[in-house]
């Protein structure tokens, strides 16, 4: 990684892959089964790293770029030039160097600004208390600058400034608690980054994780979760296709997956879509989205429903409801195993966890042939005859 921490991640096809579902940032270094080096560029391929030289990531205007270093000298890999007067080098080392005037890397510390147009980009911060632009110059009036105390300064002029109050969060990542600020709904570390998947930040008391797709979402940390008192079951007076949806929340279709995810709170009870047999009820722990697999905050308990009664939808025939990232289960059965467990429509199933980094339930439905409605498909699938879209219990 640009910050000289390892990680270990999975290759597969050409991409690499971290444990939190991203791909590596600009400036990281693949160790290849080819024994080769490879740095990652901001148009997200690997370069090779050239024999003696050390990588390095550099915040130039238009964003992050990979560089080398050999002896002493910084050299931009996708261009072989020099970076230029106010880019920062991120060393592996740990320190910042600001170039200056005469292509020098002077020690800095990086700092966010916030343009007049709200926009957040990045300078470095002298020790001197001076704060220099990544074009070389300085900021401008109305400018705000975020020193590294947390305090924003905005300028009046080029010279005076006032103190500004943002919109400060506090921000936990990998455990390590610091404070941002946010802006046009988006969460920013005090350095300009946005807040890395799996960072959470508390937002009027209510915590937030950021997904691998860029959003926040609800969260609880499951070593703090309360035990809650959930009904064992709901009164059913609304169907659609003979089925209930399982959980409150919010729905996120990704056209990829084999179903939807529904994003609620750690916790939050889910019930049986419709009355049927319990296939399998366990948690697996060579799930890729695992703890053991590297994902501590994930929760792989899932359900397999088979219906009494299949559904029909669009022509078709769905009898296997399948239920994933459950935080915990009501009924244990192993696969295969050879006990009886029936559910009725609304009957408690288990509590949402957490996949991919994010509080949510994973929910398919397949027909016979293995078949699955598709996401959109499943979100119509849960509007009632009068096009509202309503919730488990409600």
């Amino acid at each position: 990684m640009p910050d000289g921490t390892k990680v270990t991640a999975t290759l597969k096809n050409g991409v690499t892959t971290l444990p939190n579902g991203d791909r590596p940032p600009v400036g990281a270094i693949v160790h290849a089964t080819n024994g080769r080096d490879y740095q990652m560029q901001a148009s997200g391929s690997g370069i090779e790293v050239p024999k003696g030289s050390t990588p390095a990531a550099v915040s130039t205007p238009s964003g992050a770029q990979a560089a080398t270093i050999k002896n002493g000298v910084t050299t931009m890999t996708s261009t072989g030039s020099r970076p230029e007067e106010g880019w920062i080098v991120h060393h592996p080392n740990g320190i910042d160097y600001q170039i200056d005037s005469k292509n020098q890397g002077v020690k800095t510390t990086v700092v966010a600004v916030i343009t007049t147009d709200k926009v957040v980009t990045k300078a470095g911060y002298s020790p001197t208390g001076v704060t220099t632009l990544l074009d070389g110059s300085s900021p401008q009036a109305g400018m705000t600058v975020v020193r590294p105390n947390g305090v924003a300064y905005r300028y009046k002029t080029e010279d005076t400034s006032f103190v500004v109050a943002l919109n400060n969060v506090n921000i936990t990542i990998n455990g390590v608690k610091s404070t941002g600020f946010r802006i046009n709904d988006q969460t920013y570390l005090r350095n300009g980054d946005r807040l890395p998947t799996g960072g959470i930040v508390t937002i009027r008391g209510e915590d937030y994780i950021m997904t691998p797709e860029g959003r926040t979402v609800p969260y609880t940390d499951p070593q703090k979760q309360e035990k809650r008192s959930s009904p064992a079951s709901i009164p059913v007076d609304k169907t659609y296709n003979g089925l209930i949806r399982p959980v409150s929340g919010t729905d996120i279709a990704d056209s990829e997956d084999s179903g939807i995810d529904i994003y609620a709170r750690i916790g939050t009870p889910i019930y049986a879509v419709g009355s049927g047999r319990i296939s399998y009820s366990y948690y697996k722990s060579d799930d890729q989205w695992s703890p053991e697999k590297g994902y501590p905050n994930d929760t792989p308990y899932r359900v397999l429903l088979i219906l009494d009664e299949p559904v029909l939808f669009n022509g078709k025939e769905y009898d296997t409801i399948f239920y994933g990232h459950l935080s915990s289960v009501e009924y244990e059965k192993e696969r295969g195993e050879n006990k009886a467990i029936h559910v009725k429509q609304g009957q408690l199933i288990g509590h949402s966890g957490v996949g991919n980094n994010a509080p949510h339930l994973h929910l398919a439905i397949y027909g016979s042939d293995g078949a699955h409605i598709q996401p959109s498909e499943l979100q119509e699938f849960y509007k009632s005859s009068n096009g509202t879209v309503w919730v488990a219990g409600k």
